[in-house]
């Protein structure tokens, strides 16, 4: 890996378990970047992806919890796929 492609995680990257659900929030950036980009995964491995960027950690870790905040962690678990046959 070369610098230009290094990756710097954030301290508060963590897990949360909260209804019987885990994710794992990961809070991170380039290391040339200033603005820290905010990813959940769920149980499953399935991950959402901020489009937008944070000011600081803090800032990243404060919209998870706010999401739980307003809607639980069922806003952060996929449903699974169904099969047809």
């Amino acid at each position: 890996m070369n610098d230009e492609t290094a990756i710097l995680e954030s301290s508060l990257s963590r897990k949360i378990t909260r209804e019987g659900t885990t994710i794992e929030v990961l809070i991170y950036r380039g290391v040339h970047e200033k603005e820290w980009t905010l990813e959940v995964v769920d149980q499953k491995g399935s991950a959402i992806v901020w489009k937008e960027t944070f000011l600081t950690e803090q800032d990243a870790l404060n919209e998870v919890f706010q999401t739980i905040a307003s809607g639980g962690m069922s806003g952060f678990v996929r449903p699974p796929i169904q099969k047809l046959h």
